[in-house]
């Protein structure tokens, strides 16, 4: 149905046309910020190993949250209106397509839902990661990431009393969940998160190109 994820990307690298898009900009780079857990480069000595995985699930959570989502009052939609392209975003093939997406759609309910993440040693592998992305020149590495945290399964059934999902707004399925889980148990959180962004970057960048916009 889905193809599982088998690499991601390290860095971010925004489309041109996103130079249009302020106010999504400034979230991608806070979702990217977060997502790095940068606050312990500065005094990891401080923190112990709890704390640690503590402040990183809120980081990670954080990280999520800061992703635009696709509601008419979001920073994407407003930066889309200053084009002049808001209202045909809303019915848009590439709008259907990102809330159809998967990861994308689990993420977006995950804002509203007791995030959980786990560190699980045992389950750390070598992980196949491309340096720079599919628009720059890049360079493969495989790795082991020893530090790593993962979000814990998530149950359909409590996901599904959200809101969004109850009303029908959000296009979750159960095999959706299943899909995400399984990603979710072999990469760790940033990397998923990473891949959230460069997703959702591709279906802007695609609308902003086909409404000439470039």
């Amino acid at each position: 149905m889905w193809t599982d994820i088998n690499k991601v990307y390290l860095f971010d690298d925004y489309p041109t046309s996103f130079s249009k898009l302020p106010r999504t900009v400034e979230r991608f780079d806070a979702s990217r910020l977060f997502a790095g857990n940068t606050p312990f480069e500065f005094e990891p000595s401080k923190a112990n190993f709890a704390y640690k995985l503590k402040m990183r699930s809120w980081f990670n959570w954080a990280a999520i949250v800061a992703l635009p989502s696709i509601s008419v009052d979001d920073p994407l939609h407003r930066d889309l209106i200053d084009l002049g392209v808001g209202d045909q975003w809303v019915s848009s093939p590439e709008r259907e397509a990102l809330s159809s997406d998967p990861l994308l759609a689990v993420l977006f309910e995950l804002r509203n839902y007791e995030v959980h993440v786990e560190f699980r040693p045992s389950e750390v592998k070598k992980f196949q990661a491309q340096f720079g992305s599919e628009r720059q020149g890049n360079s493969e590495k495989n790795f082991v990431d020893r530090d790593a945290i993962f979000i814990a399964p998530i149950d359909f059934i409590s996901l599904s009393k959200l809101r969004n999902v109850k009303s029908g707004r959000s296009k979750i399925t159960e095999d959706m969940v299943d899909w995400f889980n399984r990603q979710a148990r072999t990469w760790p959180a940033s990397y998923l998160i990473g891949v959230a962004r460069e997703r959702y970057a591709k279906y802007i960048s695609k609308y902003l190109e086909r409404n000439g916009i470039d």
